[in-house]
């Protein structure tokens, strides 16, 4: 690619009005890649409230309400392999160590094709029910959760949930 003579130093353009110029192309080059690349801050797209219930017997139960919100003005589908893959879990500690995760035996988990349309500028939410054990935990200990919702990864802080 050839560069105009005008765009050379000493061609016709003052220094200034070419890096002046050059910047407001750049910053134009920027603004397209990030607004069709998909490379834009999806800011919170993706929510989760947790809730630790009281210990009954050897569990404790840990609600996850999920929510995914639909900035765009324009409606979109979630997909997924099967709702095996819509939401995913596991709880580690504060130091990455694991603690329990969600497994699912083949047979209990069909590979069918799941969707889900999202309205513009709306949300969908759904809340999940997870059985802690509670002989995994240790006292005092704060954890995190790391989760999978339609695609998003998220984690959030669960305080300790034996004291």
């Amino acid at each position: 690619m050839r560069i105009p003579d005008w765009l050379k130093p000493g061609g016709g353009l003052p220094g200034a009005m070419r890096t002046t110029l050059l910047t407001i192309l750049a910053v134009v080059a920027i603004g397209l890649a990030l607004e069709y690349t998909g490379l834009r801050d999806q800011t919170e797209a993706v929510t989760a409230e947790v809730t630790a219930g009281a210990r009954t017997g050897d569990t404790i139960p840990l609600t996850v309400k999920l929510r995914y919100t639909n900035p765009n003005e324009e409606g979109e589908l979630l997909e997924a392999n099967g709702p095996c893959d819509v939401f995913r879990w596991m709880l580690l500690t504060a130091g990455g160590d694991f603690v329990q995760g969600e497994y699912r035996k083949e047979e209990s988990c069909p590979q069918v094709h799941v969707e889900q349309w999202v309205q513009p500028e709306h949300y969908l939410e759904q809340s999940y029910e997870l059985a802690i054990e509670a002989d995994r935990l240790k006292t005092g200990e704060p954890y995190v959760l790391h989760m999978r919702y339609w695609g998003n990864d998220l984690r959030e802080e669960v305080p300790a949930l034996l004291q």
